[in-house]
C-alpha cells in the first residue's frame, strides 16, 4: 500500500501529542502543494527549516535545583531534569532569573496560570469581564509562523474547562483551564480528547491535499491554454 511521506503511526502521534500545545504541525506533515514551495528561505536562496513553538505548562512548578543549570553562560552543566535533553545540549539555552511580577498576589493559582504567557496583570472579576491583559505569545507567535501549517497552532491539555466563582479568592475559575488568549478576553478552546485532535488534525491535510490537488490541475490546464 502506498502511503504519504508525512504519515507517522497513530499511536506515535498520541504519544508526542503532549507536546504539540501551540504549535504548528511539522513542515513535512502540513505544508503541499503550493505552500511547500512558499517555504522561507535565506538570503542566499537556501530553504529554511521552519520555526517551531512549542508552551508547556504544568502546575506546581519545578524543582529549582533540579532544573536550572548552576553555570551561567553556554559551559554549562545539565541539571538531573535536563539529562534527557543531553544530545540537544549544543543546541540549547537554559534562561533563569525570569519574573512574572504580576503574579505576586496571593489569590491562589489563577492569577498565575491564567496570565502564563501574557505576563500582564490578571482582572479579579467572578466571570462577567474577564481579562488578562493581552494576547498570549503563543497566539502572537502562531500569526507569524503559522501561515504554511494547516492550523497555525494546536491547543491540547488534560482537564475540562470548570465554570463557576472560587468563594475563597473571587476569582473565575475559567482564569484556571486556559494559558493560551486570542485575545485578553477570550480564551483558545483546548482538546482534550487525544481522537479528535487527531482527527482535526488529518481531516484538515486531507482536505487540504485535495484542494492543492485541484488547484494543480487548474494551473495545468491554464499552462496547456498558454502554449497554445
Amino acid at each position: 500500500m502506498k502511503t504519504n511521506p508525512w504519515q507517522i503511526p497513530r499511536r506515535t502521534f498520541l504519544r508526542g501529542a503532549g507536546v504539540l500545545l501551540g504549535l504548528p504541525l511539522l513542515n513535512v506533515m502540513g505544508a503541499s502543494g503550493r505552500a511547500a514551495k512558499a517555504l522561507a528561505t535565506s538570503p542566499t536562496g537556501t530553504p529554511q527549516a521552519p520555526v517551531r513553538m512549542a508552551s508547556l505548562f504544568f502546575p506546581n512548578g519545578v524543582w529549582k535545583e533540579k532544573w536550572f543549570p548552576k553555570e551561567p553562560g553556554a559551559d554549562y552543566k545539565l541539571p538531573f531534569s535536563l539529562e534527557p535533553l543531553a544530545k540537544h545540549r549544543q543546541q540549547m539555552l537554559v534562561f533563569s532569573g525570569l519574573d512574572k511580577k504580576h503574579s505576586h498576589q496571593g489569590d491562589g493559582h489563577y492569577a498565575k496560570t491564567a496570565n502564563y504567557l501574557t505576563g500582564l496583570p490578571v482582572r479579579k472579576t467572578p466571570g462577567k469581564d474577564i481579562s488578562v491583559g493581552g494576547m498570549s505569545i503563543d497566539q502572537f507567535c502562531a500569526q507569524q509562523i503559522g501561515r504554511m501549517t494547516p492550523l497555525p497552532s494546536l491547543e491540547l491539555g488534560v482537564d475540562p474547562v470548570v465554570s463557576g466563582i472560587d468563594s475563597n479568592v473571587g476569582y473565575t475559575r475559567l482564569y484556571g483551564c486556559s494559558i493560551s488568549w486570542r485575545s485578553p478576553s477570550t480564551p483558545v478552546a483546548k482538546e482534550i480528547n487525544p481522537k479528535l485532535a487527531y482527527e482535526r488534525l488529518f481531516l484538515i491535510m486531507k482536505a487540504r491535499q485535495s484542494r492543492d490537488s485541484r488547484n494543480q490541475s487548474t494551473d495545468d490546464k491554464q499552462a496547456l491554454l498558454d502554449l497554445v
